[in-house]
């Protein structure tokens, strides 16, 4: 295990108040605790490659988490090394974009660094006592504001490795004393509340296998505190203090990408299937664990970006790059207006303005009205000659999507002829990129998606769709914007 620190003796100086708990703003978790909205701040509306970018780094590997800031520091995690060797906690100073200090230590579970698997997806969480980070090689640990790590456990030591066709992306949740941990893969499935000053369990809850990127997230609903999860068909509710499921909402189809956002008594939870979005309330003066759904839009179709929800509207970012935006009350829609590019970046509000970072770099700010405004857009950088990664390099595996013989090693695993592919059916080496192949979630891979398949190939789409730089998540503080590519850091500031 090692640890790098940079800038030790400025760093100590900066960082007084900071350990003390002072706390002058911050954004401590991914979609911040799922609220993604910041009332008090000042930012930038408008900006550009040569205006309003205070500054821009590249980072050393690849990641795909959302930055947090707490006080005058922004942390990052991300992997690096052509196998994620090593994976990487580190501190920035928010105004001049100097690494204060880095933590990296081995992977325990190393994989191939590449576009069709995770690379440091899970968002870590932060409050006054430091920093709570995981990665999908199955490493969490704890590490104070100064550097120092507290403790670090291997979650793939504990449980056994890792199975999933694209690694793990799901984020941490947190309360004052707990982190949860969210660990779906085509193995035995867990959710974890671990206690933040000793790293052990407090309790630790079996799911179903399945594979999903949805991140957990922490609420109150009905006067007791829950750890939410939409994810691979339901939506549950397990009670915070000893994990034991509350309620649950099942038969939901697509619910593996966006996590749940909830508002007051209303938790919004964002699908692909029929119900699209839709709309559970839970009353006060319901028995614990009673709901009923308002409404679905069957319409408004959540992606990669998860719901948000500001005052009266509901919005929604689809697979083609529109946004939707619903009444939080019914559900009908307000309006439909195409942005620049999909969002994989959950947009957020500030100061009566929703922005939308798509992944090509490009910032749409609207008024947070009922009909669509347009305040600005603005670049990041320029469209036409995009800021690639300066060291990171790809290292597909010899059985990625680019091998030629792929679509037909997919037709030849039809061993009964019936014209479907199902998991059993697959070489071992392909049965990592099932639950990737089969896009309608039935279970098998029928024709059409192996059609499919070949169609990207033949287009070359993924080099497209996947190409750096994308824009995975970006968050606001007092008078800052934070955008995360997969290699590069932007502090868009009035500073």
């Amino acid at each position: 295990m090692k640890k790098v620190t940079l800038g030790l003796t400025m760093f100590v100086s900066a960082i007084s108040t900071l350990v003390e708990g002072v706390e002058d703003h911050a954004w401590t978790s991914f979609r911040d605790g799922g609220i993604g909205s910041s009332i008090e701040a000042v930012v930038p509306m408008e900006w550009s490659p040569d205006k309003g970018v205070l500054w821009q780094i590249e980072t050393r590997g690849y990641g795909q988490s959302s930055p947090l800031l707490w006080n005058d520091f922004i942390y990052i995690t991300y992997v690096d090394g052509p196998y994620k060797d090593l994976s990487v906690v580190a501190a920035i100073d928010l105004k001049t974009g100097l690494v204060r200090w880095e933590y990296e230590f081995p992977t325990s579970q190393t994989d191939s660094s590449w576009y069709a698997e995770s690379r440091a997806a899970p968002t870590p969480v932060i409050d006054k006592d430091g920093i709570y980070s995981f990665f999908e090689g199955g490493d969490l640990l704890a590490i104070d504001h100064r550097g120092a790590l507290k403790w670090h456990r291997s979650l793939t030591k504990d449980y056994g490795e890792i199975d999933s066709g694209h690694g793990l992306g799901a984020s941490l949740a947190q309360t004052d004393g707990a982190v949860f941990v969210l660990v779906e893969h085509q193995g035995p499935s867990y959710l974890l509340s671990i206690d933040k000053e000793s790293g052990r369990n407090l309790w630790k809850t079996e799911r179903s296998p399945g594979i999903s990127w949805a991140s957990p997230i922490v609420a109150e609903l009905q006067g007791r505190r829950q750890v939410i999860v939409s994810s691979n068909g339901s939506v549950n509710g397990y009670d915070a203090f000893d994990g034991s499921i509350i309620w649950s909402h099942d038969k939901v189809v697509g619910n593996t990408m966006a996590s749940v956002t909830v508002t007051d008594n209303q938790l919004f939870v964002g699908a692909k299937g029929d119900s699209g979005t839709f709309c559970l309330e839970f009353t006060e003066d319901s028995k614990l664990g009673t709901y009923r759904k308002i409404w679905e839009n069957a319409e408004a179709v959540c992606n990669y970006a998860s719901p948000l929800v500001w005052e009266e509207n509901v919005y929604i970012v689809d697979s083609r790059g529109f946004v939707h935006c619903l009444n939080r009350y019914d559900g009908k829609h307000r309006f439909e207006e195409k942005l620049s590019d999909v969002c994989w970046a959950t947009p957020f509000a500030v100061d009566g303005n929703v922005l939308f970072f798509s992944k090509n770099g490009v910032g749409t700010v609207i008024k947070g009205a009922t009909y669509y405004d347009e305040v600005s857009t603005n670049y990041l950088w320029d469209l036409e000659n995009p800021p690639y990664p300066e060291s990171y390099v790809q290292n597909p595996p010899e059985s990625s999507f680019s091998s030629p013989s792929f679509v037909d090693r997919l037709n030849n695993s039809d061993q009964d002829g019936d014209g479907l592919v199902a998991l059993s059916e697959l070489h071992s080496s392909l049965k990592r990129s099932f639950s990737r192949l089969d896009e309608n979630e039935d279970g098998v891979i029928d024709k059409n998606e192996i059609a499919k398949v070949e169609d990207r190939i033949r287009a070359n789409s993924a080099s497209n769709v996947f190409d750096d730089p994308i824009v995975y998540g970006s968050i606001v503080g007092k008078r800052s914007i934070v955008v995360r590519t997969g290699t590069r850091l932007y502090n868009i500031s009035t500073r």
